[in-house]
């Protein structure tokens, strides 16, 4: 996993899966209506910059990092002793510290840079303009805030008329950041958030 040494094949679409985007949800109805993608729909992937964007289908779910990185949080909190970067979830500080899932992970995945190491990366202005220039000759990106709509609308454009989507991975915690939690992410993810707030006005 996090690797980026797949192969695409011209009639496959490669889901760049960001963790804690819909993607568990997305991915259901992609396996659910036999879509071919280049790798599993559960693992998660760079681009592959050998398969560029401007020619191969990429499609990915972009999602506030802000809300992505407390909902990864609360995940390893909720998980068993062996859970990744379980060790470090006492506290939001000691996690944002420790673990690279959390540090402007999006920005590194689609800019294509291999994250098999699993250790934090420190991202340029390089690396941000590589993943701003992929984004742009994507297939197709779906916003998170909009994911019921968005999803409905990609199968749509493939003649699969869905009525509704069922949220996969839907858990309830306090979604209530204090303004220290949203200070100290945002610490870690300046990369992510601009790209975020980049594509969604692009986009628009």
């Amino acid at each position: 996993m996090h690797k980026n040494n797949y192969t695409i094949n011209n009639n496959e679409y490669c889901f760049i899966h960001v963790p804690k985007s819909g993607g568990t949800t997305f991915g259901f109805y992609l396996n659910k209506y036999n879509i071919k993608t280049c790798t599993k729909i559960s693992l998660h992937h760079p681009v592959n910059n050998l398969f560029s964007p401007n020619k191969f289908k990429y499609i990915t779910i972009l999602r506030n990092p802000i809300d992505r990185c407390y909902s990864y949080y609360q995940m390893v909190k909720r998980g068993g002793q062996n859970y990744p970067h379980k060790k470090y979830s006492d506290n939001l500080e000691n996690f944002m510290n420790n673990c690279w899932e959390v540090n402007n992970m999006a920005t590194l995945y689609y800019a294509g840079i291999d994250c098999s190491k699993l250790k934090i990366i420190n991202v340029n202005d390089e690396i941000y303009n590589k993943a701003i220039h992929n984004l742009k000759n994507f297939h197709n990106i779906l916003n998170f805030n909009n994911i019921q709509n968005d999803i409905i609308n990609f199968f749509k454009k493939i003649n699969i008329h869905l009525d509704n989507i069922e949220n996969k991975r839907k858990v309830e915690y306090n979604k209530n950041l204090s303004k220290n939690d949203i200070v100290l992410i945002t610490k870690h993810n300046e990369y992510d958030i601009k790209l975020y707030n980049f594509i969604i006005n692009y986009k628009k």
